[in-house]
């Protein structure tokens, strides 16, 4: 693992090295762009519910310009790879891509049966989604891989930094299109930052997403400075959004850094871990008495799930409703509203939530499929498990990165990320 990333085979015909390249240079830009404008606070509503104001993502369909990017970049796909898209597609390779494809036609009938325009949008979003996450998989030359993960790492410490400036301003800073109007969450005398995102628990996944690039940049590459120091940035502004998700995310990494690293000796496992404890404990310390106040609501008995029981009950009673195919893609918060429900939020769990809008089956198709994402990761080593456990809590404890445009376009990026051959031990497993 020292050294800089591994690079295709010398032994490749000089022209189909160089029209490698070119379509990892293009996978790059593509990929570039379309996580430098995730955060960016533009954006056009195009539908909304009858009893919506439009304020509400979730009641909503949007378009943003990381959506264009989004859309030329699925297009480039098809165009490229359809066909063997579609053998992957008829002959899945492994376990968990057959649980995925199946889960794709659950929701699919789904969609037939509730159709609406948030299901088409989530449609094309997941779809957008997977295409990102296949082009990141291709990458094949150093230098490209390098560069998506100095892209991630570098708008990971941008937000981080701005969401510092913004607690301690006690509000947004100002720029247009650089951040969205409004508060910020208190938490005692703190302010949680939230960059140039709509929540701040939002932009605790997009930290986490960098944060496991940068751990991957520590662990690959020959000079790990700049990557170390990405990355406890990166921890810092999530200790500043006062995500508890976020933070067990990290403590997980944590654990596999200091079990990668005594078994092994590994220093680079011992810089990963240094990063993430120094960057969170300043995150947690320097901003004000914000964690105190976490802490004490986390042994609350009425808060310590911050609604999270509540979520849960909303979205069985929802799948007990519509045990087949569910209330429909995309349709999660408009049938809630129609129970009467006291707060419009989704279930805060990725088998849960699709149970509801999919049906049962839906539901274990994706717990299933998470549960053999996890497994996978664990079987291809510890830079997977770097890049995986972030974000991974956000799935069963949260909505983002599955439920909102940004979050599944983030999520994209994130598979491609642990699913690239450079990402892990071993290239070949099938779970």
């Amino acid at each position: 693992m020292e050294g800089v990333l591994e690079v295709a085979s010398p032994a490749s015909p000089a022209p189909l090295r160089a029209r490698d390249e070119r379509g990892d240079e293009r996978s790059v830009l593509a990929v570039a762009a379309l996580f430098v404008l995730l955060p960016v606070a533009l954006g056009w509503v195009v539908w909304q519910a009858s009893f919506s104001d439009g304020g509400d993502p979730n009641l909503r369909v949007a378009v943003a310009p990381a959506d264009v990017v989004s859309l030329g970049l699925l297009g480039w796909w098809v165009a490229r790879f359809w066909r063997s898209v579609v053998d992957q597609v008829r002959r899945p390779r492994s376990l968990l891509a057959t649980v995925t494809v199946a889960l794709g036609a659950v929701l699919l009938v789904a969609l037939v049966a509730h159709p609406s325009p948030r299901g088409v949008e989530l449609a094309v979003r997941v779809v957008a989604a997977a295409a990102t996450a296949d082009l990141i998989r291709r990458i094949e030359g150093a230098a490209a891989q390098r560069r998506v993960l100095g892209v991630v790492v570098v708008v990971g410490v941008v937000q981080a930094v701005l969401a510092m400036a913004q607690s301690v301003n006690g509000g947004p800073l100002g720029p247009a299109g650089l951040e969205l109007d409004g508060p910020l969450y208190p938490f005692g005398s703190s302010f949680a930052g939230r960059g140039g995102l709509g929540h701040p628990y939002h932009l605790a996944c997009l930290l986490a997403v960098a944060c496991g690039a940068a751990a991957l940049g520590v662990r690959r590459h020959a000079r790990p400075g700049f990557w170390a120091a990405g990355l406890a940035i990166c921890a810092t502004g999530i200790g500043v959004t006062f995500s508890r998700t976020g933070v067990l995310g990290l403590a997980a990494v944590v654990v596999v850094g200091v079990v990668g690293g005594l078994r092994r000796h590994d220093r680079r496992c011992a810089l990963v871990v240094g990063a993430v404890v120094v960057g969170l404990a300043v995150g947690m310390a320097a901003f004000g008495d914000g964690w105190t106040t976490k802490s004490a609501a986390s042994v609350d008995g009425e808060q310590v799930d911050s609604g999270r029981r509540a979520r849960a009950a909303e979205a069985i009673d929802l799948t007990a409703e519509h045990p087949l195919v569910g209330v429909g893609p995309g349709r999660y918060v408009i049938a809630l509203e129609q129970t009467g429900a006291d707060e419009l939020l989704p279930a805060h769990n990725l088998a849960l939530h699709e149970a509801a809008e999919g049906g049962l089956v839906a539901g274990v198709l994706a717990a299933c499929a998470f549960g053999l994402l996890a497994l996978r990761s664990f079987g291809r080593g510890t830079d997977a498990l770097l890049v995986f456990l972030p974000l991974a809590p956000f799935f069963v404890l949260d909505a983002f990165p599955y439920a909102f445009g940004v979050g599944l376009a983030l999520s994209g990026i994130w598979l491609g990320l642990l699913s690239a051959p450079w990402s892990g031990t071993d290239a070949d497993v099938a779970v």
